[in-house]
């Protein structure tokens, strides 16, 4: 699946209500990430587990970097709908 198969994938999704505001924008990052190929070890991710692992590790190093504020924010988190 190439960036723009999974752009089109993931708004498909968003506007069948299968993901929240959160999971879209997240899974916008990711496709972004795989497309700049400059994280190897994201990279590396074949299965769901994988790339389940990958995001778990991701969302860590946010909230490491930024404050509660900013990461709910950045994430829309608490934000329901």
């Amino acid at each position: 699946m190439n960036r723009s198969q999974a752009l089109q994938h993931i708004e498909q999704l968003s506007e069948k209500g299968e993901l929240e505001e959160a999971t879209h924008r997240y899974a916008l990052i990711v496709v972004d990430l795989v497309s700049d190929a400059g994280n190897e070890e994201l990279l590396r991710c074949h299965t769901p587990e994988e790339l389940s692992a990958w995001i778990r590790r991701d969302v860590l190093t946010w909230q490491v970097k930024l404050s509660e504020k900013a990461f709910a924010e950045q994430f829309e988190v608490g934000h329901g709908a």
